[in-house]
């Protein structure tokens, strides 16, 4: 009798065995699906965060290059009218 609760015990611990191996395999298996979705969700937050500030300072970039060449070509028309305007000052001056 003695035997047979022994053996039974130690079929008892093999199975539990049995049953932790699994659920831990288990675990493993979640965790690592759970791993894999989380880095590729940060994977992708991360380009759309590159993308987007990407594209707001290139477009900024564009916007403030392009305004100082406007600002080039209004100083250089600027200076054209006050050239044209004292040629003009002068000419009725010299005309008198």
């Amino acid at each position: 009798m003695k035997y047979k609760t022994e053996l039974a015990l130690i079929k008892e611990q093999n199975i539990d065995i049995t049953n932790f191996e699994q659920a831990l395999d288990d675990f493993k298996e979640q965790l690592g699906k759970n791993y894999d979705l989380a880095s590729r969700k940060f994977t992708t937050a991360i380009e759309e965060i590159d993308k987007s500030t990407g594209v707001s300072f290139e477009t900024h970039q564009r916007m403030v290059l392009s305004s100082k060449s406007e600002s080039r070509n209004l100083g250089r028309q600027m200076r054209f009218l006050v050239d044209l305007r004292f040629a003009k000052i002068i000419s009725s001056t010299m005309d008198q």
